[in-house]
Order: structure tokens, then sequence, then C-alpha cells
């Protein structure tokens, strides 16, 4: 029983200072014109071996013992997947006229394509620099990885800052957030791919997983949507979620979480499409969210950003030889986002000054490329210098996403995207 309660008393103190030192870093960066989420990002890199463990290390190993590390890696697995449910009841295709569609969709292909293309090509380029011997893919493996993961914007993320901005009913960050809800869709098409391939040799034996993941959307369309629909209609003439009801919700996300597991494919996955089924019955979605977003986003996601910190190791960026593909990849990463970006917007009938703030919004990363990076290192697909280097480049891309959008909007107040595009009353709000 005491050694019950010593571990009891570890990961308590462990939980306190990630959230203590994630909502700290969290409002000091707010000072500097940054969003919160930067800060919270942050945070898991400092306490993790970068910096706590480097600058104390008696410290680092009493707080964050086997049995926190544990704790917090599971907490942020249901977390992260609870996040990705609500950002999947946030999606309203509703919202998009013909006019905004097309142009959500050029911005989308815009951002994916040439990431893709580039990032792929830097990892044929750098693949026996970067690769290391926990490692288990080959070149064209690692090639499809990197494009995919250097091809990202971080919807979650990107909503994040908009909201905390004050834009996210605004033509641009209706745009910019429609651009990106393609953006991860099309990244959870690749996702069982990268994973299928990285636990299996054969091709046939690859896409089970995929075929799995595709009798799961189903699942979740044809069965969950339907029941929830009854759930919708029994809150909106009562006006209120029943204790009952809301069980039903968490005891379902948790099912999918763990049958996405099973399936092969990794259970953010599961969050995300069974938020996406979801009907838009306002007053269910509303009190799910109620009872749900705060304790998500303030207890949860730093624990996934912490989990992630804890297992970065920014040494290895300097140690190698690394410089040089870490600086080409980030270059890679930056113009793959906002100048191609930009320039689609610009041709589409933009200004420049338009077509640059949008490009700046969507190369934030974050919480995307943070996922991508984590799936890389369970599945062998990277290692560990990979992995810190990934997550620097969802560090600084997600920081540089609104100074680039303040720049482009600063001289001209004036120059807006309604001239361009109707305002739109949008409802996306995570």
């Amino acid at each position: 029983m005491s050694s019950q309660l010593d571990q009891f008393l570890d990961v308590i103190l462990a939980l306190g200072v990630v959230l203590a030192v994630a909502h700290l870093c969290g409002r000091l960066v707010q000072f500097v014109g940054q969003p919160k989420v930067v800060g919270e990002m942050v945070s898991g890199i400092m306490l993790g071996p970068s910096v706590l463990g480097a600058l104390a290390p008696e410290w680092s190993a009493a707080i964050f013992t086997t049995e926190a590390r544990s704790a917090i890696f599971m907490l942020s697995q249901i977390g992260l997947s609870s996040y990705m449910f609500l950002v999947g009841c946030d999606i309203d295709i509703a919202l998009l006229d013909r006019s905004m569609a097309r142009r959500a969709a050029a911005l989308s292909f815009a951002g994916i394509a040439p990431s893709m293309i580039l990032g792929g090509a830097c990892g044929v380029m750098f693949f026996e620099a970067l690769a290391d011997d926990s490692q288990r893919s080959n070149v064209w493996q690692f090639a499809f990885y990197l494009g995919s993961a250097l091809s990202l914007t971080a919807f979650p993320m990107l909503a994040r800052i908009l909201e905390e901005h004050r834009l996210a009913a605004t033509s641009i960050g209706v745009l910019a957030l429609f651009a990106a809800s393609i953006d991860d869709a099309v990244a959870w098409c690749l996702l069982p791919l990268i994973v299928a391939l990285a636990e299996s040799r054969s091709i046939a034996h690859g896409f089970l997983p995929i075929l799995g993941a595709l009798g799961f959307v189903a699942l979740c369309f044809f069965v969950f949507r339907p029941l929830f629909a009854f759930v919708g209609r029994k809150v909106e003439a009562r006006g209120a979620l029943l204790q009952e009801e809301f069980a039903l919700v968490i005891v379902l996300l948790l099912v999918v979480i763990g049958l996405t597991d099973r399936i092969g494919v990794y259970s953010v996955f599961g969050g995300f499409v069974l938020g996406a089924c979801m009907p838009r019955s306002a007053a269910l979605l509303a009190a799910i969210r109620a009872n749900m977003y705060q304790y998500v986003v303030v207890f949860f996601l730093p624990m996934f950003f912490a989990s992630t910190g804890l297992g970065t190791e920014m040494r290895l960026l300097f140690a190698g030889g690394l410089l040089i593909p870490f600086f080409t990849i980030l270059f890679v990463a930056f113009f793959g986002k906002y100048a191609v970006c930009a320039a689609a917007m610009r041709a589409s009938g933009f200004s420049w000054r338009d077509a640059s703030a949008l490009g700046g919004l969507f190369n934030a990363r974050g919480l995307m490329l943070l996922i991508f990076a984590n799936v890389g290192v369970h599945h062998a697909l990277i290692g560990k210098s990979v992995f810190a280097l990934l997550v620097t480049v969802a560090v600084i891309t997600t920081a540089a996403a609104m100074p680039i959008f303040d720049w482009s909007q600063r001289a001209s107040r004036s120059s807006r995207l309604a001239s361009h595009c109707p305002p739109v009353q949008a409802r996306t709000r995570t």
C-alpha cells in the first residue's frame, strides 16, 4: 500500500508540474503576440531532456519517474483523441458556398502537393544522414512519410490561433479553416497507409488496416450517426443533455479509440471520425462541448505536449552533421506552405497582402505534425533525431503563422478578404 501511495504521489507531482509550466508558458508567449498553444508546445520541450533534463537531471528524474511518464502518456492519448473528437464535431461543410469551396480546395491542393513532393525529395536526399538503428523504414517509406508530414496544416491549432485572435468568424479565417480541414482529411487518409506500410513489408497486408479503417468509417456513419441523431432530437426537445446520454458519448469515444488502435490505425483517427459523424444538432454539439472542451484543453492537451517533449532531445540536431538537413527541411516546410499557398491565392484573384496572410496562417502545423512525429517513432518509421527535427519544425512554423499574418495586413488594414468573398458567420470553434 505504501508503494502504491508513493507512486500515486509521484504521478500527482508530475501532473501538477506539467499543468503549471504549460499554462505559465502559454501566458508568457501571449505577451509577445503568440497564441497560447505555442507556449504549451514549448513547455513540453522545456520539461524534457532538452532543457530540464540537461540543466537539472536529478530534478527531472525525481519528477518524471517511470510511473509518472506512463501516466502522462496514457492521459495524452485519451486527451488527444478527445480533442480530435471535438475538432470533428466542429467541421460543418454547410458554411461553404461554391466560390469559397473552390478557393478552399485550391488553397489546400497548393499546400499539400508541392510540400509532399519537396518533403519526399528531402527524404530521399537525407535518408542516410537521418536514419538510425531504431528505424525500420526503407528510403521510399521514409520519403513518403516525410513528404506527408511536411504537407500538413494543423486544423486544430489553426482554429485555436484564429479563435484567440477573434478571426474565426472572418472570411479569411473561414477560408483558412476549411482549407485546413481538407488538409486534415487527406492526412487521415495518409496516416493509415503510412502505418500499414510500416507494420508490413507486404503491400497486400499493408492495405488491410486501410480496409479496416474504411469499415470503421462506415460503422460510424451508418450505426453511430443514427444513434446520435436520436439523442440529438431528445436534447433539442428538452434543451439539456442528460448524464446518461453524455456517458454514452464518452463510452463510444473510448470504444472507437481502442477499436482504431486494434485495427492498426492511430487512435486519434477514431476520435476525429466519430466527431465528424455527429449530426449537426446545435443543442447536442453545444452540450457536448460545454461538458468536454475546457477539461480537454486545460488538462489533457498539455499532457500530450509534455509526453512529446519528454521524448525530444534537441541536442541531436547539433550532432552528426544534422544541421544542414534540418535547415533544408525547415526551409522546404516553410516555402512549401507559405510561398506556394500565397502564390496560388494571388493567382486566384486575392491581393498580395491577403494572399500572404493566408499563406502565413496555412503554415501552422502544430498538433498534426506532432501526431505524425509520434506515429513515426511508435512504428519505427523515424528515429529520435528526426523526431526532434519534426517537433522543432512544428513549433517554428506554428509560431510564424500570426507574425506573418500581422505583417501582411499591417500596412493596409482596409485591405480585407471581404472585398473578394462575402463575410461568413462561422460556427467553427476549437
